[in-house]
């Protein structure tokens, strides 16, 4: 049966016992070279460091390009006018030198992550109250990373484009499904708070 995304990805989780790391992939992404590569590395320098994300191309995420060049002006990402931000190859070639390759943040987006299966082993899966709406489980997954006293982080030398939507825009209003969440991500901090 159709076990949602949330489900789909806890059954996964639950097979890979013993892994060192775990990842997942939205259908809707075409990575960079050394994706994954750039990933482990993130992890395996930074024990504290429990999942990695990569910057995308899709202007609606956080971890957007733009976005990421706007709000973090200490990386020189530069504007790069007329590129198109789903040309993956030509984007990955702008940053597959930046920095350190790494930015701790509070939160990232689950379309294209890596986690370290300790971390998964401590704290569970993924919550499946989150399943029917689409949104919300990573955010809250990665509040619950936080609560361990680990960080996420976004690999700032990796690079994907992101078709965002394909998947979950069949799902209903997306309005109505991000209040939803919002409203349960409220419930569940909050819940965690007086624990």
């Amino acid at each position: 049966k159709n076990l949602n995304w949330v489900g789909g990805i806890n059954l996964g989780l639950k097979m890979t016992k013993g892994y060192q790391n775990v990842g997942f992939l939205n259908d809707d992404i075409e990575v960079c070279p050394n994706w994954l590569e750039n990933f482990i590395d993130v992890l395996d320098c930074n024990p504290q460091v429990a999942a990695v994300g990569p910057i995308t191309s899709n202007t609606r995420d956080w971890q957007g390009y733009d976005n990421v060049r706007k709000k973090r002006p200490g990386w020189n990402l530069p504007e790069l006018r007329g590129v198109d931000r789903n040309n993956v190859l030509e984007m990955y070639g702008y940053i597959k030198t930046n920095g350190s390759g790494i930015s701790i943040l509070g939160m990232i987006a689950f379309f294209c992550v890596l986690l370290k299966r300790p971390v998964i082993d401590e704290i569970g899966v993924l919550d499946a109250d989150f399943s029917e709406i689409y949104l919300g489980d990573d955010d809250d997954y990665c509040d619950r990373i936080k609560r361990t006293g680990r960080k996420v982080a976004l690999s700032t030398r990796t690079y994907v484009a992101h078709y965002s939507g394909t998947s979950s825009n069949k799902t209903g209003e997306k309005n109505l499904r991000a209040t939803k969440a919002h409203q349960l991500l409220n419930l569940k901090r909050a819940a965690r708070q007086n624990k």
